[in-house]
């Protein structure tokens, strides 16, 4: 999934058509429950030169923290961090500075995003199944 690149939150669409690589970030007033429904993707995600909003399709067995992640084909030397939010702030891995197994490397899991800022645009290939813990 891409994340919008914009000069201003003026500049994004007011309403932008769903595909299957589009990912958004929601700016809410209040809390607020929001069900999907469909099948997961295919265990392919396209990455842009920059910052991409990615939410991992498939539960991969060998991914289990972001120092996993940030280790993979097509991120590994390429990735410069991962961002992710814990309901109040955002929080970087960066790997090569950031320890394996620190506070910063938090456990993957399903229902979430990530921001996966990369040097140059990849593929990742993931395998796995669904998410067991998404609802």
């Amino acid at each position: 999934f891409e994340l919008a690149h914009a000069t201003s939150i003026n500049a994004l669409p007011s309403n932008p058509p769903l595909e299957p690589h589009t990912g958004l970030i929601a700016v809410m007033k209040r809390a607020v429950t929001l069900k999907l429904r469909g099948d997961a993707l295919i265990g392919t995600v396209a990455l842009v030169a920059g910052l991409n909003l990615v939410g991992l399709p498939l539960q991969d067995t060998a991914l289990s923290r972001l120092s996993e992640l940030a280790q993979i084909e097509g991120l590994s030397g390429n990735v410069n961090r991962i961002l992710s939010y814990d309901e109040q702030q955002f929080n970087a891995f960066r790997p090569g500075i950031d320890r394996v197994g620190s506070a910063a490397d938090i456990p993957i899991s399903g229902g979430h995003a990530y921001v996966i800022e990369v040097n140059a645009p990849t593929t990742l290939l993931l395998d796995g199944r669904g998410w067991d813990n998404v609802r």
